[in-house]
């Protein structure tokens, strides 16, 4: 009785979404859209300087920071824009991951684009390039130095995004508005997906652990007296 009764409060919770007017949607997105950038970018900056990189005069740290920081935006984004058409119904797991494979890929090419219109040259190093020669990859993967080319973008973010159940970090009926536990899977799967494509680090993990964060703080949720509201209307119903 109390899975069948939690289950139609949900439901008349997406049904509220889905008469939400058009405009009142885009606004919601745009207004997640912004928050979403700026703290991803404060999250990247903090980072950066927690792990010890100077910026004060340090030309390629700043091309690395701007680099990461639209390579995480434009995750954030894709994933609130995929979420907010999400929200009005549960949907299949199964098209909702090939959704976000094609949402990985599109990071990917935004990221590898970006690295190579800040002329990006700090992300080749010695243990990457043993680390690729290792696991023989593809020539076309990955540059003599093991820098990662288009190819390795996409299967990296690609890879990234079609595991997680992304959307649900995102949900404004997801129980908390923060999930460690989520941000925690994200960080575990981008580590382990490393070993198998080579990615620069701590940049991959990163990325990943900034796109979590900042998609939650972000994204619309229901608080609890909005939760209360929507169980007694089931309740009279």
């Amino acid at each position: 009785r109390k899975e069948y009764r939690l289950r139609h409060w949900h439901q008349l919770a997406r049904q509220s979404m889905r008469r939400k007017p058009a405009a009142m949607r885009a606004s919601e997105l745009s207004g997640s859209m912004l928050l979403s950038a700026i703290v991803a970018g404060v999250l990247c900056l903090v980072m950066f300087v927690v792990g010890g990189h100077r910026l004060d005069g340090n030309v390629d740290a700043w091309i690395e920071l701007t680099w990461l920081s639209v390579s995480c935006i434009a995750g954030t984004w894709l994933v609130l824009t995929m979420g907010k058409f999400w929200e009005g119904n549960e949907g299949e797991s199964i098209r909702r991951r090939f959704a976000m494979l094609v949402a990985g890929l599109g990071i990917g090419l935004i990221s590898f684009v970006a690295s190579q219109y800040l002329t990006l040259e700090t992300l080749a190093s010695a243990d990457l390039a043993r680390q690729v020669n290792s696991h023989d990859m593809p020539s076309g993967m990955y540059a003599a130095d093991g820098s990662p080319l288009l190819p390795a973008y996409l299967a990296y973010f690609g890879g990234m995004m079609v595991l997680l159940p992304w959307w649900k970090q995102v949900d404004p009926l997801r129980r908390t508005r923060f999930s460690l536990m989520s941000t925690g899977w994200c960080v575990l799967w981008a580590w382990i997906l490393n070993m198998f494509l080579p990615f620069p680090q701590p940049w991959g993990v990163l990325a990943a652990a900034t796109i979590s964060v900042a998609v939650q703080l972000s994204a619309p949720w229901l608080s609890g007296e909005q939760r209360t509201g929507f169980r007694h209307e089931f309740k009279r119903a």
